[in-house]
Order: C-alpha cells, then sequence, then structure tokens
C-alpha cells in the first residue's frame, strides 16, 4: 500500500467510527476494517465494471459491491433517512458536483450530530487540472443560489481547452456540447488546498452547523479535510 493510500487509512482510523456510506468507492474503497461500511453508486457493479474505462482489468476486479443505487450528491432516491449515518465518505468526488454547496448540505442532513464527512480531494496543481483557475467561491455561490446553470457549457468549454487541450473554438464548442448531451464525469470544479478552505467557510457560514476538524494538506496528488457536524441546521 503506497502512502498517500496509508495516510487517507490513518485519518479514517482517528476520526471516524460507527455505520456510513462510502459514495464512489469504486476499485479503491478507504481500508476501514474498524467501520461499517456501505457502498453507495449510481451503478452496480457489473455496470461500473463494463462502464469503467480508465482502471486496468486487475483494478476492475477490486471494485466494491455496490449496496446502495443512488445521486451521491442528492442522497434522495434511497431508504438513508435524515440524521441516520455516523460518516460519509467520498473521495475525489467533490470535483464532479454540478453544485459542491449544495451536495455538502445534502450529505449534512444525512449525518447524526457528531457525524463526518471524509472527503479527499485533488490539488488541481497535480493533476490534469493545472492549467485551469481555481474555482471562485462568487461562481459557486451563484450555482447554489441558482443565478447561474451548475450545467453551463461554461464548465465544458473550460474542460475541453485547458484538459483535452483542443484549440480551435469551433472545435472546443462541438466537444462542449457533446459533453454536455451526455452529462460526461468532468471535473466541474477545481480546487487548491487554501481556495478549498475558503470554500468551506463559505458553506459553513451558510448551515453554522458544522466544523473543520482535521484538514491534511498535502496527501500525494490530494488534501484531505475532516468535518464534523455539530448541531442541526
Amino acid at each position: 500500500m503506497n502512502i498517500q493510500l496509508r495516510n487517507r487509512n490513518a485519518l479514517a482510523t482517528a476520526h471516524l467510527s460507527g455505520s456510513g456510506i462510502e459514495i464512489g468507492a469504486c476499485h479503491l474503497p478507504l481500508a476501514s476494517h474498524h467501520l461499517n461500511v456501505r457502498y453507495l453508486d449510481n451503478m452496480t457493479r457489473d455496470e461500473l465494471i463494463n462502464g469503467v474505462d480508465y482502471i486496468t482489468e486487475e483494478q476492475k476486479r477490486s471494485i466494491v459491491h455496490t449496496d446502495i443505487i443512488d445521486d451521491g450528491e442528492s442522497l434522495s432516491r434511497s431508504e438513508l433517512h435524515d440524521e441516520s449515518l455516523d460518516f460519509i465518505i467520498a473521495n475525489h468526488f467533490i470535483q464532479y458536483c454540478a453544485d459542491p454547496i449544495k451536495t455538502i448540505l445534502n450529505h449534512l442532513t444525512k449525518l447524526k450530530i457528531g457525524g463526518a464527512l471524509y472527503y479527499a480531494i485533488p490539488d488541481k496543481n497535480n493533476t490534469f487540472d493545472k492549467s485551469r483557475n481555481n474555482t471562485t467561491v462568487l461562481h459557486l455561490i451563484d450555482e447554489y443560489e441558482g443565478r447561474t446553470d451548475p450545467y453551463d457549457l461554461t464548465h465544458y468549454h473550460d474542460w475541453v481547452f485547458h484538459v483535452d487541450t483542443i484549440t480551435f473554438q469551433e472545435d472546443i464548442t462541438n466537444k462542449a456540447i457533446l459533453l454536455k448531451s451526455v452529462r460526461s464525469g468532468i471535473h466541474f470544479h477545481v480546487w487548491e488546498a487554501h481556495t478549498f478552505i475558503e470554500f468551506l467557510s463559505v458553506v459553513q457560514a451558510l448551515s453554522g452547523e458544522f466544523v473543520v476538524e482535521r484538514f491534511f494538506p498535502n496527501n500525494g496528488n490530494e488534501f484531505i479535510v475532516v468535518i464534523r457536524k455539530i448541531s442541526r441546521f
């Protein structure tokens, strides 16, 4: 096991307990033998094996069984009740969310008071997102409050230009339209460690009901945050 995964597991051991869910674990679930974990995804294991093309055949054999089929952003289609979970783990997930503020608030709603959110988030400087601008707090607030469409073509244009490195404007637009039409799983938003903490302070102001219990800023290509719910909102 590499040091990045060891750090993830050590933080989970230190900060998580009880029963909860891990969203989008795929072939890299958190090694959490002290926890009662159910795995949530929007696809079954067989669908993931057949549909995920960025991992090897050997890695596909490690894909976890999906216990709960649901949308990891809303958590609205399953039997998960409000204030029913001790923890939610969502590693390399929040960047795929069209409205991260709403997603975090939805996750907090499912936690018991005293429960924890455990997120590992890619640091844009150490990924294919490195040439993209950090997502601004104002942008995220506008999406949350409905002033802009979270699925606006702007996100797809940015991805196509900076990640797919397509430079001809007509080709950028055509590819962006295609990606939007199939709701392709792009990184809608990107952060560095310090900009993510700034973002969390805004979410905290909206809810007023959690604290950042642990922040681990340098874990390979990612940073890790543990959020503790301290009261009902």
